[in-house]
């Protein structure tokens, strides 16, 4: 999948979060780092490119083909993606497992069979099977992040794209997401085709 931003802007009211970036990543690039000071857009970008914010100039184009711009054309695009945001998102009503289960019968079409041997497989990838039955508020922040990024990948996307998934986790589950992160890059399925990755730091 190639990625091609021309002269992409978002503006929020007075605030210019991104202003005329222009970007070209061919498809032979399995991973791209955004790495920037904090309120520098990189969140903003990655909604961009994940198609979750609609640029107010410029252009997002996917494999030659301009994004679209309306919902049920963004829509079609999101569910083809992952993503994992800096704050987890997960359903604080819903166990762990529940969390992967819903977007996969909801969202992607999988019976509920199905949606829970996936779900399993994506936790037992992450060593959280023993944990499926917990709340988010039950877990360690690094169990939801795990949990997150279980979720982001269970319906195998074509691009993974990751919210500074290390950030406010302690340096011994750091290491342990960033291996994570490092065998998606390296051994990953053939749909993992880019790795998204905005942080202020890699370590």
């Amino acid at each position: 999948m190639s990625i091609e931003l021309k002269s992409v802007s978002k503006i929020y009211g007075k605030t210019r979060a991104v202003s005329e970036v222009s970007l070209t990543v061919n498809d032979d690039v399995q991973t791209l780092v955004l790495i920037g000071p904090s309120g520098g857009g990189k969140s903003t970008l990655l909604r961009l490119m994940g198609g979750l914010e609609v640029p107010c100039a410029g252009s997002v184009v996917y494999d030659r083909i301009p994004l679209s711009g309306d919902e049920a054309g963004l829509r079609k695009f999101r569910r083809q993606n992952g993503f994992l945001f800096q704050a987890f998102n997960l359903f604080p009503h819903l166990s762990a497992l529940e969390n992967i289960v819903l977007p996969l019968e909801k969202v992607h079409g999988f019976s509920q069979a199905k949606a829970k041997d996936k779900a399993m497989e994506a936790m037992a990838r992450f060593d959280m099977e023993s944990h499926s039955h917990k709340m988010p508020t039950q877990l360690s922040g690094g169990q939801q992040q795990r949990i997150g990024l279980a979720r982001a990948m269970a319906h195998e996307p074509k691009m993974l794209l990751l919210d500074e998934p290390t950030s406010a986790l302690d340096p011994e589950m750091k290491a342990e997401v960033l291996d994570v992160i490092e065998e998606l890059c390296k051994a990953g399925p053939v749909s993992y085709t880019h790795l998204t990755l905005p942080t202020k730091r890699i370590v």
